[in-house]
C-alpha cells in the first residue's frame, strides 16, 4: 500500500515551521502570515484544517507541541509567545501570552 503525499496549502505567505503531535494526530504550521494553523490527520483521510490563530500582529516564525500534545507554544516577530490550549474536544483557547520574547 503506497502513501499518497499531501500538499497543505492555506498559508498566504511563506511557512516557517511544522511540528507534529507526540501521537501525530495533529500537525500545526506557522507562517509570515501572522498565523498558527492545525491540521488533523484521520485514518487514510486527507488531513483537515481544523483550527486558525490570527492573534499574532507580526510574522509568526515557529510552533511547538507539549509532550502531551495538550498544549501548542508559537513565537512571532511581534516578541510575543503564545500558548493554546488543546485538551478537550472544544475549541482551543489562547491561555497565555508572554510580552518581550
Amino acid at each position: 500500500m503506497s502513501k499518497r503525499p499531501y500538499t497543505l496549502d492555506d498559508a498566504m505567505d511563506c511557512v516557517s515551521s511544522v511540528a507534529f503531535s507526540a501521537d501525530s494526530k495533529l500537525l500545526a504550521s506557522s507562517s509570515f502570515d501572522r498565523k498558527v494553523r492545525v491540521y488533523a490527520f484521520g485514518q487514510g483521510a486527507a488531513p483537515s484544517l481544523k483550527h486558525t490563530f490570527g492573534d499574532a500582529t507580526d510574522s509568526v516564525n515557529s510552533v511547538a507541541f507539549s509532550a502531551d500534545s495538550k498544549l501548542l507554544a508559537s513565537i512571532s516577530n511581534d516578541n510575543k509567545v503564545r500558548v493554546y490550549g488543546l485538551d478537550g474536544g472544544g475549541e482551543p483557547k489562547l491561555q497565555h501570552t508572554l510580552d518581550d520574547a
